[in-house]
């Protein structure tokens, strides 16, 4: 049922107070918002809208609320007047939008302490908004949390897709084997696996380093034809002029359409000079 309008009251002086350093008691009998509130954010899972076990820890989107049922989530968005920006899905999103803006101030210290040892909900969000604070020394934590080392199976998961994705910020060999190794993986059965894979071959795509490009070149060439599909397939989503020969061929030869469009698509962004004359060919 919808809440109470001294409930919705109170939250909206509580968002548009917070970070002004003053308590405030409002209208009703609600607890006061402590003065140190410098930012607000809510999230409403699915488990709030339907009852199931808590979710949103990691990546994830709501459910569709059916029409005539009470949606949470668009409840604390627009009348609270929350807002996009402080008004999440997922408690991960909400938990991912509170420490952003942390990441750039706090002292290294304290973020390398927080991604060995903090909480499972936050370590995550620390590692993947630190990324840019990490130095060279950094990188053997990051790959053995990519590896799950000392982490339980349960809390590992989105820990190591932050990682990975941070490791395209690496030029190192270490870093780089690493995703390599990663992409290879596309072949077991795992699901998991996969989704790994895919994040490793993302980030070896959109590195700045060339030693990680030309290895992702590298490896659309392998006779494990799960790894050369998800190789090509992220060229065609990622596409960049040093892979412009892959694009070209994929677009002409592959069996399934929606990667040749990809693959035309990278072509058309990067301005591939053979570009009229393969869509000519895609054509005939």
């Amino acid at each position: 049922e919808k809440p109470d309008s001294s409930v919705v009251s109170w939250l909206r002086q509580l968002t548009s107070e917070a970070g002004f350093g003053e308590d405030f008691f409002g209208d009703n009998a609600l607890a006061p918002a402590p003065s140190g509130l410098a930012d607000f954010h809510v999230a409403v899972s699915d488990s709030l809208n339907d009852g199931r076990g808590a979710s949103g820890i990691e990546d994830g989107s709501p459910r569709e609320v059916p029409v005539g049922e009470f949606d949470l989530h668009a409840f604390f968005r627009d009348v609270t007047m929350l807002g996009e920006r402080n008004a999440h899905a997922t408690l991960g999103q909400a938990i991912d939008a509170a420490i952003q803006p942390l990441c750039a101030n706090l002292p290294r210290a304290t973020l390398l302490t927080e991604i060995r040892s903090g909480h499972p909900i936050t370590r995550a969000a620390v590692l993947r908004h630190s990324a840019e604070r990490l130095l060279v020394d950094d990188l053997p934590l990051v790959v053995s949390i990519v590896r799950s080392e000392n982490d339980a199976p349960t809390q590992s998961r989105s820990l190591q897709l932050a990682a990975i994705s941070v490791l395209r910020d690496f030029g190192e060999a270490s870093a780089i084997d690493t995703l390599e190794s990663l992409v290879k993986s596309s072949s077991e059965s795992s699901d998991a696996e996969r989704d790994l894979a895919a994040a490793a071959a993302v980030s070896l795509a959109t590195s700045r380093f060339s030693a990680a490009q030309q290895r992702l070149i590298k490896l659309s060439g392998v006779e494990d034809a799960a790894v050369r599909s998800l190789v090509l397939q992220t060229m065609a989503e990622h596409p960049r002029p040093i892979w412009a020969d892959q694009l070209r061929t994929l677009a002409l030869t592959a069996d399934v359409p929606k990667l040749r469009t990809a693959a035309l698509t990278g072509l058309v962004a990067i301005g591939h000079p053979q570009l009229i004359d393969t869509l000519s060919q895609c054509l005939e």
